[in-house]
C-alpha cells in the first residue's frame, strides 16, 4: 500500500495525501475500511479515497464493499468521495461492476483499472 499516495498523487493530482486504516462510525455500527486516503485537489478541495484491499478481487466483494461506501458516504457531507480498490488481480465480473459503479482498481504493479476523472 506504500505506492497508493505516489500514485493518488501522479494520476489523480491530489497533494497532502494522509493514507491509513479506517473505522467510522455510522449509528451504532463502526465500520471499517482497509484504506481511508485524505487529500487534497490543486484548488484545495478536500478528496477521500475509500478502499477495499483484497489479494483476488470478486464481483460479491465489490458489492459487499459499494454497499459500505454508501452507509458511510453520508459522514463525509460536501466531500469528493472517491472509490478505489486495491489488490494483486480482479476476475472479470469484479472489473466490470467497479467500472459501472465509477469506481477504480489500483492494481499491485500501479497500473489502473480505471482513472477517476480528476
Amino acid at each position: 500500500l506504500e505506492t497508493v499516495p505516489a500514485v493518488l498523487a501522479e494520476d489523480w493530482g491530489l497533494t497532502r495525501i494522509d493514507c491509513q486504516r479506517g473505522l467510522l462510525r455510522v449509528g451504532a455500527d463502526e465500520i471499517e475500511i482497509d484504506l481511508l486516503a485524505r487529500g487534497y485537489t490543486a484548488s484545495g478541495s478536500e478528496v477521500v479515497v475509500l478502499g477495499e484491499v483484497k489479494s483476488r478481487l470478486t464481483s460479491k466483494e465489490v458489492d459487499d464493499f459499494l454497499e459500505k461506501v454508501r452507509r458511510v458516504r453520508p459522514t463525509f457531507p460536501g466531500i469528493d468521495v472517491r472509490v478505489l480498490f486495491f489488490g494483486f488481480q480482479a476476475n472479470l465480473d469484479a472489473r466490470e461492476r467497479i467500472k459501472t459503479s465509477g469506481s477504480s482498481m489500483l492494481f499491485s504493479t500501479g497500473r489502473f483499472l480505471k482513472v477517476f476523472a480528476a
